[in-house]
Order: structure tokens, then sequence, then C-alpha cells
């Protein structure tokens, strides 16, 4: 390893060589040191010597001038002179001594050395035997033998570079700049660029072959914007790679001086480049062929469930400096022809859901560098088959400081989820309407999804809001129509048209409003007779968008109005999971369920689906509607099971709501009475009330267990002077 010291002075005298600097230029077969002193040495093997011996001068007429070439322009570049025999100049010869040819063949399929004081040694194996008759190499043997000699001049290279370098152990970066080197020229001459097998789910650093960098090193001098892509390895090198870190810190240390990269400082060198070049770089299982990264998840949803998911059951390990890969597959199965296209918006979500260093890994998808923290969707239009391009999703794993990367288990996540946007079936001109799109996004997630590019929502007519909370009809009565550009799994694209809305002065009824109500609940309970622990979440949301007719008199109660149905429709999405862990070992989980919800469709307004009262200051709500349940269960007591029943939605009763019964299974109780929403006149012209609803409840399950949850139920209702 050099000293400091010996750094310094090397710096400052690697000025960028001109091509009169290289005096190694002309190159020659040393004739004299390529016999074999074949020491004892078998009839057989004189004999090949013999045969192949007479054929070095035609090799000679093709290797010595490709020889020149390269050093020709490795001089053009910021590349030290190689190193080489002042006397009788650069030479090469055939072969290590006392080597014979079935030994060079075991040793390396492409067999070739460097010593300053003995020039370049070859192999017969590789530059004599498959000699045409008429003194020529088969194409893809030229283009072998092209990289080699590269790869050994810039050895001569290196070692001007750093002296002593050559009795230095090889190094996975002092074999794979060369072996990049070689790959460069060969692609300059014979216009082909072909790597080494790269493996990232090997440490960067540490690949179990030490020449199977030349895709890193070539790759990183496009992303520098190096001209040609080796030319900055006269500059990397120049600082040696040998830093007591494998070089990850010389490699981070020479990334950070770097502009073209725009490197923040607090984000670390090689911890921001390294993600970015597996996400441009390594986009395919092709380059984690040795990985167990190569598990796939996929889901499988049928038409009318919401959503499903699929993750990792054991986390996988992702080694220090590299990368896990899985391919990922939203399925959709069963028959989808006789679904509304409206209900076949679909998003694929991927997330990083557990991982034991999440500031050190970055999601990656295809060529996209997920944000940190961040997940990546992207939206499907819902169609039986397997899809065309499946997700080719990474994780990469290194510390702000690399060399203080360590191994660390992640577990990933593929969701497939149902995006469903409910409008009223008219409107009145000018009127504004609050969007409630149902979906597990974010409200960012899902204006990025749904805000812009191909898969933004259009309308024809009217505006829709930038953040997609409100849309104004315009003051023109006609039909107006959402639409959406969605991709399909054959790779094409499919134009979605939701149902027509219609803008006319005869839509406004007396009665009309949007009910959201949300649920998110964090649950746990313990199972003392099994010495089981179960943790859960559950997630469920609703819309009711309400379009009632003339109100009319409740025969039973004086001054109460009942509005009859007048195309009221619902929507309802959510999912549950509950998973059951050893508790002794709480990374032994042998029992989950999980559930899916949905619902939606047309609704009685005041004969059993949906009851609102008024008294003409206050509104009563109270709905219930038919919803599908679809609960999997994985374990021992394994079962899936489709279930019809009624939800009700409500603000939440003083009563407990939820309770646990039986030995085993969780009985979960969606229940409430009818609840007088306060209201506040906001607008005496339009009578129109805004209400709100919210509680928080939580308590325990039993003497160790806890659970918490809350409910937000907001709307606006306009009621028509009467």
């Amino acid at each position: 390893m050099k000293t400091p010291l010996i750094v310094s002075a090397l710096i400052v005298a690697s000025t960028a060589p001109v091509h009169a600097e290289w005096a190694n230029t002309e190159w020659a077969l040393n004739e004299r040191k390529s016999s074999y002193e074949c020491v004892p040495c078998t009839a057989a093997n004189r004999e090949y010597l013999d045969t192949y011996t007479i054929l070095l001068e035609e090799m000679a007429a093709l290797i010595a001038p490709e020889l020149n070439e390269i050093s020709q322009w490795m001089s053009s570049m910021s590349y030290r002179q190689a190193k080489l025999p002042a006397t009788p100049g650069p030479f090469y010869v055939m072969s290590p001594r006392d080597r014979s040819d079935e030994a060079q063949e075991v040793l390396a399929g492409r067999l070739a050395s460097y010593k300053s004081h003995d020039g370049i040694q070859l192999s017969y194996s590789s530059f004599i035997t498959p000699l045409w008759a008429g003194g020529n190499y088969d194409r893809d043997i030229m283009i072998d033998n092209s990289t080699t000699l590269a790869h050994e001049i810039y050895h001569g290279v290196q070692t001007a570079m750093v002296p002593g370098e050559e009795e230095e152990q090889p190094t996975w970066f002092s074999e794979s700049t060369p072996e990049a080197v070689g790959r460069a020229w060969a692609e300059l001459k014979y216009g082909e660029l072909v790597f080494n097998t790269s493996d990232y789910s090997q440490p960067l650093h540490q690949p179990a072959n030490i020449y199977n960098r030349d895709h890193f090193f070539y790759r990183l001098g496009e992303m520098l914007k190096s001209d040609p892509a080796v030319a900055y390895l006269g500059d990397l090198d120049a600082n040696s790679g040998r830093d007591g870190h494998d070089g990850l810190q010389w490699l981070d240390t020479f990334l950070k001086s770097n502009n073209e990269l725009q490197i923040k400082e607090a984000e670390g060198a090689l911890a921001t480049v390294y993600p970015r070049f597996i996400a441009a770089y390594a986009q395919d299982d092709a380059f984690f062929g040795s990985s167990d990264g190569k598990k796939s998840l996929s889901t499988h949803v049928e038409p009318g469930i919401a959503m499903a998911d699929d993750a990792d059951e054991k986390p996988r390990q992702i080694e220090a400096v590299a990368a896990t890969y899985a391919k990922m597959e939203g399925l959709f199965t069963g028959t989808w022809s006789g679904m509304d296209d409206q209900d076949r918006i679909y998003v694929n979500i991927v997330s990083v859901d557990q991982a034991e260093r999440s500031d050190e890994t970055r999601l990656i998808v295809g060529s996209t560098l997920v944000p940190q923290g961040e997940r990546y969707i992207t939206p499907v239009y819902a169609e039986a088959g397997e899809p065309n391009k499946p997700l080719h999703v990474r994780v990469t794993n290194v510390a702000k400081t690399p060399y203080e990367s360590a191994p660390q288990h992640v577990r990933l996540k593929l969701e497939t989820a149902q995006i469903s946007i409910p409008l009223p079936a008219c409107m009145a001109k000018g009127r504004e309407f609050d969007m409630t799109i149902l979906s597990p996004l974010t409200g960012p997630e899902l204006q990025g999804v749904l805000g812009s590019g191909l898969s933004g929502l259009r309308v024809s007519a009217g505006k829709l809001s930038a953040d997609l909370g409100t849309y104004t009809a315009p003051d023109k009565a006609q039909d107006v129509y959402f639409s959406l550009t969605l991709p399909t799994i054959d790779g094409t694209t499919k134009e979605v048209r939701l149902n027509p809305v219609e803008v006319s002065d005869s839509c406004m009824p007396p009665l009309a409003g949007n009910m959201v109500a949300s649920f998110t609940g964090d649950l746990r309970d313990f199972w003392h007779s099994f010495g089981l622990t179960s943790n859960g979440s559950t997630h469920w949301k609703a819309v009711l968008n309400i379009q009632t007719g003339i109100p009319k008199a409740h025969q039973f109660e004086k001054g109460v109005l009942i509005y009859p149905d007048d195309g009221s429709t619902f929507q309802l999405r959510g999912s549950s999971e509950f998973v059951s862990c050893n508790r002794t070992d709480p990374n032994t989980c042998d029992h989950s369920t999980s559930e899916t919800y949905r619902g939606s469709g047309p609704i009685v307004v005041g004969r059993g689906d949906l009851e609102i009262v008024s008294d003409g200051e206050k509104v009563w709500l109270k709905a219930s509607l038919p919803v599908s349940t679809h609960m999997i269960n994985r374990g021992p007591f394994a079962y899936t099971e489709t279930i019809p029943t009624r939800w009700n939605i409500d603000c939440i009763s003083a009563d407990p709501w939820w309770h646990f019964a039986g030995d085993q299974h969780a009985l979960f109780i969606h229940g409430g009475r009818t609840t007088q929403f306060p209201g506040a006149w906001t607008d005496p012209s339009r009578e129109e009330i805004e209400f709100h609803c919210n509680e928080a409840w939580g308590g325990d399950v039993t003497d160790t267990g806890k659970y918490s949850a809350s409910m937000h139920i907001q709307g606006r209702v306009k009621v028509k002077p009467r």
C-alpha cells in the first residue's frame, strides 16, 4: 500500500499525457523468451510445441499491430504511460514458461499476465491454437483476445501510477478496471460490448470473481459522462484503492469529488451512486445470478376483490454494499370481461415492509429509484392473464460510510388494489362536488397516480381541482365524462371512461350530500391458553353519494321528514389482517387471517339501506350496506371463505362495538345505532348543513392486550327550502 506522501507525489506528476509521451507504441514479439524450457517435458508436450510454434509469425502479424493501436488509444486519455521494459522495447512473449497448454486450459480459459520486467505474456491456448490455417481468428476469439491485450497493457498503466502494485495481491478493482478497459477497446474496434457475468447480490467489493466488476466500472464511467467511458480510470487509479477497506473508502472519496454526480454531503457518495447504478444498469435477474433474492411475489385478484397482497414469509438478507432482487406480478384471475371498465382500475404497490436499517436501503423498480421511505405505485387495467412485463424489484444496502455497511434483512410486499371513483348520476349546472376517491393510497400517492401523466384523471367539461378534491360542473347542460388511460398487462394502453354525469337544472334534488366514513384500527390481543400473541390492523372506507327525492312526512313521527331514494349509491372498500405468533418467539408466526371487503351499487333511502331524516335543523343518517367479505386463513386453520354480510355505517354508540369470542377465532362485530348529527347552517339561502362526527376509543381486550381505534364521519348535506 502506498503511503500518503507517495500518493501526493503521484498526483502532482500525473498530468494528462499526450501521444508523444507514450514511447511504448511499437510492440514486437520476443521469440527468444517465447521458447519453452519444458523440463521435464513429455514427448506429447514437445510435439505440441513443435507443431504450434511455427505459427508464431502468423500470430505476431495480428497481435503486434493490435498492441500498437491499443497503446495509441490509451495515450489519448489521462493515463500514465505503461511501465514496460526499456530494452529492447515493449514486447510480449508466449506463455508463462514450464506450463503446458493443458495446464493453461485448467487454470483459465483466457490466460495472460503482465510483468514490468517481462512485458505481456500470452498463452498458446488463446493466441496460437485457435489460429486458422490462413492465419486468422474467428470473430469471437478476436474480440476476446483484443480485450485481453488491452487489459494487460492497462496493468502496465496501473504499475506506472502505483509502483509495486504487481507485487500486491490482486483485488476486485485492480483486475476489474483493466477488464473494463479491455471491454471498452473491444467495443471501439469491433462494435460489440460484452461483460463478464455480474452478480450484484454479492458485495460490490467482494465478488466471487475479481474480474467480474468490469460492468460496474464501465457503466460508472457513463454515469460520470466520461468519454470514452473508461477515461476517468486514469484519475481514479492514480489515488490507489488499497485503503484498508477493500477499496470502498477510496472509491467513496473519489465519487465525492465529482461534481457531475451532484451528491449531497448528507447522503454519502457511494450510498447515493450505487442505487442509481443498480436502477440504470442492473434491471433484471441476469445481474443477480446467485441470489436467493430471485424469490418472486405475486398477488391473485378475482373480480369483486378490492385488494390482494403478498409478502415475504421470511425476510430476505441483503449483503453489505449489495442488492437483492425479486420479480413481482399482479395477477388477475377469473372472468373480467363482464366487469365495467370503471371497476377495473387497479394499482400495483411495492414497498419495503420491514428493514433492520431502513435509512441504508433504497427501493428500485425497473429504472425508477423510489424516494427514501416511499412506495412504488403503478396503475394497471384489470384483465385476466400474466403480465407481459413483470416488475423487476431491487433493494440496495449501502451505509453513508460504505465500509460500515453490514448485511441486513428486509421484507418486501406487493399489493394490488382497486381505485374506485364514485360520481353522482347528475349535478346542477355550476355545482361543486366533493370528490372522494376510494383506495389504500395516501393523498400525495393518489395525486401521483391520477394527477398527471398517462393515467391522469381527465374531464370532458367543467373543472377538476389539482388535488382531485373537488369537481365543479360546467355552466352548460351536457353529459360530462371522466376518463383516464391505463397500462394493460400486455404492454398496451386502455382508455377507461367512467359512467357519465348529467349536468342539468333538473338534477338538483332537495337533499344531496357526500358522506365519508373511514376506520383504521391497530388491534392486539393475547390468547393465553395457546401461549400466542396476535397482532393486526384493519382499514376500511365508505362513501355514500346521496341524491334524494322530494321529502315526505314520516307517518309515525311528527315534524320528521323522510327522503326517498333518487339514484343514491355507495362504495365501500377495506382490508383487515391478523397474525398470530408464538409468544416466546415473536418471529415464529404460524397463523394469519386476511380479509378484504367490497360493496358498491345503488342504495335505497328511507327503506332500510339508508335512512335520512331531518326536522329542518338537524339531520340523522343511518346506513346498512350489503358487503362481500373475502377471508383467507393461512396456517393450521387454513381456509378461504366469502361471506355476504351487511355493514352499519354510523357514529359509534357508547356500547362496545366489537369483542373477541371463542377459544381461537376472533369475531369482529360492526354495530351502532341511529345517531343524530349536529349540524350548522352555513348557507341560510340554500340550507346547507355540514356535519362531523369524530370518535376515538380503546381499552383492554384481556388483562394484557390493548386495542385502539378511531372513526371520522364527515359530510355536507344540502336541503332545498321547502
